[in-house]
């Protein structure tokens, strides 16, 4: 283990979001969530694994917008009042 990577988790076990450790120690937040994710994965595994994590994170974005233009809410589409 790198000694940016350990300093990482000693900033994560502080508490601090993988956004502030990004961007004390210079990374993209992505970055940071590739190597703490889960340490035991592999590489290739855990960069999968923010990449999914971050197209979870658009297609959930995209559906607020739809259900909010079309005056639903949650992601089974109920309406919400006077309009049903």
């Amino acid at each position: 283990m790198t000694s940016e990577v350990r300093r990482m988790r000693e900033m994560e076990a502080q508490g601090l979001s993988r956004f502030a450790i990004g961007r004390a120690l210079g990374r993209h937040e992505t970055t940071v969530s590739r190597y703490l994710i889960d340490p035991g994965e592999h590489p290739a595994r855990t960069m999968k694994l923010a990449c999914v994590a971050r197209h979870a994170a658009r297609v959930e974005r995209l559906f607020a917008a739809c259900n909010q233009a079309l005056g639903l809410s949650g992601l089974r589409g109920e309406t919400r009042g006077p309009a049903a």
